[in-house]
């Protein structure tokens, strides 16, 4: 005899040339022809225990034991109305346990939020979610006690929150989260964007057709179906506007303003590269470069959208780089004695030919610096005094930017 379970050990001795099974009374049996084995009854009840004798002829007998087994107390159960809900409802609770000839006198309840009852049946509100673990103790008249815990699930109708920018530029890419107010990983989701429902995932990627304002709407839900509904506005900026052309040309080593103009909200300018450059952070540089250069200009707005654009400088070799004389006076008074060609951003004068009006070479000079008086023509062939007469001459100029410019024309020689 004991309270709730009992342990039972039992010993078989069976006539020879016999086999047998010993029926425990409580639903349960063993063949296993082990004559000394224990048995566990877990419910209250009386139990007789016995066993069934089989001889060789198949022939059986039922043996009786000697003593009951008696186990008092409680096979404790309890039923719950409901036991899983959102934010708060009440449920009953009803005591089903099992006591077998043993009666139970008195039940209480540990309803897992601080409050106790006493009964049979008793009812309760939760008001608040959370996991609540309800125990119930039972005593018996032959002092016997046991209990049993079940839970109590109350969900959270979830309060869904968007987190992601309030404004973005018109091009990029934003991400928007959903969560709640007070987390649950039991939550489903379903995000629309302009009536068209998108994705069930709790973290979207967005670009959006066109600048503009945009709502976005979440729909949170838990595993019962309670939910709530949210959204978010977002607003999409336009980029900054850059105008230009995407190609001037200007004489080499002659300045020239970028022509960009910009729309009006526009607060940042960066160019790269900075050569030759008169500024890096202003609208409008003056670009001077030696080579065709392509600049890029990176722009910023008040509303930090950025946009970029390029503009390529192509630098020409042309007459205002260079001068040659018409007309020289060799005549040693120190006024335009000597016939050279001159000029700016000229890098060199590859080669310099003079020719009498009958085709025959009168001056050769190559590789020598533009406007150096001492590599022209002094009016001398072959250490004579050239006679008054009109000639011609070919030169090679390189400019500084590695173009090549092929000059032809007549001088006058005047004494």
């Amino acid at each position: 005899e004991a309270c709730n379970t009992i342990t039972a050990n039992f010993n078989i001795t069976t006539p020879p040339g016999t086999r047998f099974v010993l029926y425990f009374n409580d639903g349960t049996a063993d063949s296993s022809q082990n004559t000394t084995l224990t048995h566990v009854y877990k419910k209250p009840g009386l139990y007789l225990p016995y066993v069934e004798l089989t001889d060789s002829l198949n022939c059986k007998v039922i043996v009786t034991g000697k003593q009951n087994i008696l186990v008092n107390g409680i096979y404790p159960d309890f039923n719950i109305s409901k036991k899983e809900f959102c934010d708060n409802g009440t449920v009953t609770f009803n005591d089903y346990s099992l006591s077998g000839r043993d009666k139970i006198i008195t039940w209480d309840w540990d309803m897992g939020d601080g409050t106790t009852y006493s009964g049979k049946e008793v009812t309760h509100t939760y008001s608040q979610p959370g996991t609540y673990y309800v125990t119930e103790t039972m005593t018996t008249l032959a002092g016997c006690t046991n209990h049993f815990t079940d839970t109590i699930r109350v969900y959270r109708t979830p309060e869904p929150v968007i987190v992601g920018p309030d404004e973005i530029c018109f091009g990029s890419v934003a991400q928007f989260n959903a969560t709640t107010v007070i987390a649950d990983s039991l939550t489903f989701w379903r995000w629309t964007l302009e009536n068209r429902d998108t994705s069930n995932q709790p973290v979207v990627l967005r670009n959006f057709p066109a600048p503009g304002q945009y709502t976005l709407q979440l729909h949170a839900q838990n595993k019962l179906g309670c939910g709530n509904d949210t959204s978010f506005t977002i607003t999409v900026h336009a980029l900054p506007v850059i105008t230009n052309d995407p190609v001037i040309t200007t004489p080499v080593g002659i300045p020239v303003t970028l022509p960009v103009t910009y729309s009006p909200d526009v607060t940042g300018y960066t160019w790269t590269p900075a050569t030759d450059l008169s500024c890096t952070d202003c609208p409008q540089p003056n670009a001077n470069p030696r080579f065709n250069t392509t600049y890029k200009v990176e722009v910023v707005d008040n509303n930090n959208c950025r946009a970029s654009s390029s503009i390529t400088v192509k630098t020409v070799c042309n007459e205002q780089n260079y001068f040659v004389p018409n007309t020289f006076s060799p005549n040693g008074d120190g006024q335009n004695d000597v016939f050279y060609p001159r000029g700016t951003q000229l890098n060199r004068i590859q080669s310099m030919r003079v020719f009498n009006r009958w085709g025959e070479l009168v001056f050769e000079k190559k590789n020598f610096n533009a406007n150096a008086k001492n590599d022209g023509w002094d009016g001398y062939i072959k250490g004579i005094p050239a006679q008054m007469d009109t000639y011609v001459y070919i030169i090679e100029v390189v400019c500084e930017n590695a173009q090549i410019i092929a000059l032809k024309g007549n001088v006058t020689l005047i004494r």
